[in-house]
């Protein structure tokens, strides 16, 4: 994912979401291990809660815990 989401890219997803706010505290998470193709994937769900609203990230790394997808709500 490093050579398709670059530091801008990432700036700009994150400003899309509008106005948050300043980060208050993570409300809630969990997290699952996924085997799928003989491939072990981590995905995680975090719930942040900003002055304005909460943002559900949802996470997935690699077996050696390198971020391969983030979706942001």
């Amino acid at each position: 994912m490093k050579e398709s989401m670059s530091e801008s890219l990432l700036k700009e997803s994150i400003l899309s979401l509008g106005d948050l706010g300043d980060y208050q505290r993570i409300t809630s998470q969990r997290y699952t291990e996924i085997k799928q193709n003989n491939d072990i994937c981590v995905v995680g769900e975090v719930v942040a809660l900003y002055e304005q609203r909460s943002v559900t990230y949802t996470i997935t790394f690699n077996e050696n815990y390198e971020l391969m997808g983030l979706y942001m709500k």
